[in-house]
């Protein structure tokens, strides 16, 4: 920003001022903290599991809050001129131990049903990983508290700087994964400690720390070979443990890390018929964040020897009705669309989202899979599923949905808070719109009894045919399952006697069990792969029924209720209400269905704990003997801007992962955009005295936005969803951008206006406002998975009205 721009804006203060030595390391500090945080995201992600990557955010902020309440209750380390910059120093050195703390200090989700005592590796993960992010508060809250007139340039420097490291962390990540980029923040937090120390007249510290800022940046090239060990639980640990596996490849792009693991010990082919004599042809593991594995198949373009996939439950579409033009969604390895190959398919598309996997299949793996991506047989699509969808006009004989997960993790419900804009009635309902005259949907899950991915695709199917006014959903369905899968197909016209016919007799070749299909009895379910009762036939009949279908959702010990773009959360399960029934149910085998989402609400728990007893308590019994008037007051107008601020910030990122079809990128946007354009709102404010007014037209543009976002953020995903990426990538920041820039209002308003009434309190400003956004960053995701993200929008209206009340002086 310069000068004249400067100037424009009515700021009575000079480019030399913003921009000094202060700022400037107040600036490289949020660069360094933000990357450091989406690094740890990506690290627990592959590490862990997918859910945890959500604790970083509440880790972050904690460190945030600890700081202001050990600054309240010792005001003398603050005053210190040597706090700052010792501070900074510090954090560039525990920067680099990070890696060593989430080696070392491994939640295990499976452990923790069994041992609650391992529930206590979450706090301990909350003291070392937040270790950064606390000496980073430090820094922000002493610098703010000696000069409170000037918050609004330092909210700027840490807002922008935040911003600047959500995108510059996605950058570094592809260049070795994301512990290059926590060296490269361990680089600039020792580069802010040099312009910290010099500023200070310790030029012997800032010595130290800029040839410690050299030494971090080039770390990296000795650790090369940095390779944690992961949960013994994914799907990677289990495939290596074949005396004979060997990972042939690995690599990190921006949104995943990619193994591939050569091992005589893969064979897949989920579902085949146990008397398939032809064999499965060598096949290496794809998996992504050390989960998942999928088949890349050796093929030398002789069909002959894809013979066996004709007694995988994949092929029944094709037997029932020749498809002649097939689409393949989230392709992965390609082992779907060698189905269509084999199955004689004349035109076949595909799309996979992850950029990584199609430049291994295209590159490193493609003479290996007979050309499967770079030949003229398939078309591939490097993009969404959902994106593709809204963009093509052609029409489909056969649709299919390649299975993901594995069958344990998908039964265990270690994804349960993992979002799916694929798996849910409008990704359902958009492929239905692009199915030809007698096009079929086909979707596969993993069995999981007591019965809970088959029943919620079923719901799924029949609020979309409902939808299209048909009368009779269940003569557009067919189901059938092996022992290890369900398979249920979705037709957009009735099928026909010839069809089930068929259905019928490849059931009975392959000994596969009929679960649906028109007309069909009791006696004809549950023949080869028994249970005790026929559950899936049973569920199947009671979701047809609307009058019996709400009773059979409600007495279910699962959530089985529609996934929906609101609430993307296919594999989330979990009743709170259930839990004991279900432990009375089922005794000591249990533990496998508490599913994912009760150990997030365990972190929220923890959260909430470790706030009251870091942040709040601490903050609220200070020593200082100085009383601020209207404390309470205070603490609530800045718990609830923390609270609100959270609340919105999360629920747009995730609403953007649909429209940019990556959380990645959605990440990118939201983050960038919401922290660049809030500061850019903070430092606007310079030019008005402070006072509630102020804030009082902040919120009230704010919640005019944010109903108008309720109201229209659909409409304006369906009409552009179709874009490019690329496109769609400014328009989200255009989209975010005018409600962050008020939403930066607040905040630095309000530490002037308490800087006015005492700056003692500052400390405890900060605080209360990182206590609220630990919870608040938890409990969005819970929160949003029962009442949905548009209304975690309004919510976080209603919490940005409620501190207009706290704030002192508005109540009178």
């Amino acid at each position: 920003m310069g000068i004249g721009l400067i100037s424009s804006m009515g700021i009575p203060r000079t480019s030399a001022e913003v921009f000094s030595r202060e700022y400037l390391a107040v600036f490289f500090l949020s660069i360094s903290a933000l990357c450091l945080e989406i690094s740890l995201t990506r690290l627990l992600s592959y590490l862990e599991w997918y859910h945890f990557a959500f604790m970083v955010v509440s880790i972050a902020l904690f460190g945030y809050g600890a700081s202001g309440a050990l600054l309240s209750v010792f005001p003398g380390i603050r005053r210190n001129q040597k706090t700052v910059p010792i501070s900074a120093g510090l954090c560039a050195i525990i920067l680099v131990s990070t890696l060593l703390f989430v080696s070392l200090l491994r939640f295990d989700p499976i452990r923790a049903h069994t041992r609650p005592l391992h529930l206590l590796v979450i706090p301990l993960q909350y003291v070392s990983l937040g270790l950064p992010f606390f000496l980073v508060g430090t820094c922000l809250a002493s610098l703010v508290t000696r000069r409170p007139e000037r918050a609004n340039f330092y909210y700027f420097s840490d807002l922008t700087g935040a911003g600047t490291g959500a995108v510059l962390a996605l950058g570094i990540m592809p260049l070795g994964g994301p512990h290059i980029a926590i060296f490269v923040s361990a680089s600039l937090a020792a580069f802010a400690c040099f312009l910290l120390s010099v500023e200070r007249g310790m030029r012997g510290v800032g010595k130290l720390a800029l040839a410690g800022s050299v030494i971090f940046l080039l770390m990296p090239v000795g650790l090369t070979g940095f390779n944690p060990e992961i949960s013994e639980y994914k799907g990677l640990s289990a495939a290596l443990r074949f005396p004979d596996a060997q990972i042939i490849w690995s690599g990190w792009n921006s949104i995943s890390r990619i193994d591939v693991v050569n091992s005589s010990f893969i064979h897949h082919a989920p579902g085949m018929s146990f008397d398939e004599p032809r064999p499965i042809p060598e096949q290496l593991g794809l998996l992504v964040d050390g989960d998942n594995l999928e088949p890349i198949t050796r093929f030398d373009g002789n069909l002959s020897t894809l013979g066996f996939m004709e007694s995988l439950p994949g092929t029944v579409p094709y037997e029932m009705l020749p498809r002649e033009r097939v689409l393949v969604l989230d392709s992965g390895g390609g082992f779907e669309v060698l189905q269509a190959l084999a199955m004689g398919a004349g035109e076949i598309e595909a799309t996979e989202q992850n950029s990584a996997i199609v430049k291994l299949m295209k590159r490193n793996f493609d003479s290996f899979s007979g050309n499967l991506f770079t030949g003229e047989e398939v078309v591939l699509h490097t993009t969404d599923a959902r994106s593709f969808l809204s963009r093509t006009d052609r029409k489909y004989d056969l649709i299919e949905i390649a299975l993901k997960q594995d069958p344990i993790s998908a039964s265990a419900g270690l994804y349960s808070l993992s979002e799916s804009y694929l798996l849910t009635v409008e990704g359902f309902a958009s492929i239905f719109d692009r199915l030809s005259e007698n096009g079929v949907l086909s979707v596969t899950r993993w069995i999981s009894p007591p019965p809970r991915q088959a029943p919620r695709t079923w719901v799924m199917m029949v609020e979309v045919l409902e939808g299209d006014g048909i009368q009779d959903p269940s003569s557009h369905m067919v189901s059938f399952r092996t022992y290890l899968t369900i398979t249920t197909l979705l037709k957009r016209t009735p099928f026909v006697n010839e069809e089930i016919e068929e259905l019928k007799e490849i059931c009975r070749v392959l000994h596969f069990d009929l679960v649906h299909y028109p007309g069909m009895a009791e006696s004809e379910a549950n023949r080869y792969n028994r249970f005790e009762e026929p559950l899936y036939y049973s569920a199947f009949k009671r979701i047809f029924d609307p009058e019996d279908r709400e009773d059979y959702l409600e007495g279910s010990f699962f959530r089985l209720d529609a996934a929906t773009d609101e609430k993307p959360f296919f594999n989330d399960f979990l009743k709170l209400e259930r839990v004991p029934d279900l432990r009375d149910a089922l005794g000591r085998v249990w533990n496998p269905y508490l599913e994912g989402g009760l150990l997030v609400l365990a972190v929220l728990v923890q959260a909430i704990g470790l706030s009251a007893i870091f942040v709040l308590v601490p903050g609220i019994l200070k020593r200082s003997r100085q009383r601020v008037h209207g404390k309470a007051w205070w603490l609530g107008f800045f718990l609830a801007l923390g609270a609100a601020y959270i609340l919105i910030e999360v629920a747009l990122l995730q609403k953007m992962i649909l429209f940019l079809g990556q959380p990645a990128f959605a990440m990118a946007a939201v983050l960038s955009g919401m922290l660049v354009f809030s500061g850019v709102g903070g430092l606007w404010t310079t030019r008005f005295k402070p006072g509630r007014g102020l804030v009082v037209r902040a919120v009230t543009g704010i919640v005019i936005l944010l109903v108008t976002l309720f109201v229209f953020l659909g409409p304006i995903f369906n009409t552009f969803l179709g874009l490019h990426v690329w496109i769609k990538f400014p328009l989200s920041i255009i989209l975010v951008a005018p409600l962050a820039f008020l939403m930066g209002i607040p905040f630095p308003i309000g530490l002037r206006l308490l800087g006015i009434a005492n700056p003692e309190a500052i400390p405890l400003a900060y605080a209360a406002n990182g206590c609220s956004s630990v919870i608040g960053s938890a409990a969005t995701i819970i929160v949003a998975s029962w009442l949905g993200y548009s209304s975690v929008l309004l919510l976080g209206a209603l919490v940005y009205v409620a501190s207009i009340v706290a704030l002192p002086g508005s109540r009178c």
